[in-house]
């Protein structure tokens, strides 16, 4: 993907990033196209998502309308410095904190976009597979540290470095880090209980 596509792909997953965590659906019409799918890979109970999506309005569902109604506060962080581009894909890995409306607790969860664009001059994504490697269920009491530290981070591009600047001394950021360090041979080791992380 030339430099050029590749700013026009960025712009895209923006506009994902946006519609999805702000709860825009009618904003999916500029990233997807009408017959893209979108594959999800679940590494984790805390969260579920149908496998397999066909069409622009069935996505906007399950990652707008239907996400919208169960999480808030949501800051999906996408690493710049992961970014690996072929022809018309573009793989990332993202990081995203967000609070779940009825339980009060925080998501802390992380994994890889792999998107798949047409050819048009002003790209759309034709397939997206989003893979969630882990989702830690964390205690309310936690959630004003996080979410005032993932708030003041560059958004929705950021670096490794800044991402892994000034983090809470909260076990499960730890474990993040390593992840974030060596993400192809070091998986977040599993810090919780039953699918809920505790504070000592």
């Amino acid at each position: 993907m030339e430099a050029a596509k590749l700013k026009e792909a960025m712009k895209v997953v923006e506009r994902y990033i946006y519609a999805k965590d702000f709860n825009r659906p009618h904003q999916m019409s500029a990233v997807f196209t009408a017959s893209a799918s979108l594959e999800m890979e679940v590494n984790s109970s805390s969260i579920s998502f149908p496998a397999l999506t066909n069409g622009l309005e069935p996505i906007a569902d399950t990652l707008s309308r239907n996400f919208g109604a169960t999480y808030d506060n949501v800051y999906t962080l996408c690493i710049e410095d992961s970014i690996e581009q072929c022809g018309l894909k573009l793989d990332c890995r993202w990081f995203v904190v967000m609070t779940h409306k009825q339980e009060k607790t925080v998501r802390l969860g992380f994994g890889r976009y792999q998107w798949s664009f047409d050819e048009s001059a002003e790209p759309l994504a034709e397939k997206l597979k989003i893979s969630i490697e882990d989702m830690l269920v964390i205690e309310p009491s936690l959630s004003e540290t996080l979410l005032n530290w993932i708030s003041a981070k560059s958004y929705p591009w950021i670096n490794r470095s800044e991402l892994l600047e000034n983090t809470p001394d909260i076990d499960c950021i730890e474990g993040m880090k390593r992840w974030l360090i060596k993400p192809e041979t070091d998986k977040l080791a599993t810090l919780t209980v039953n699918g809920r992380f505790s504070p000592e």
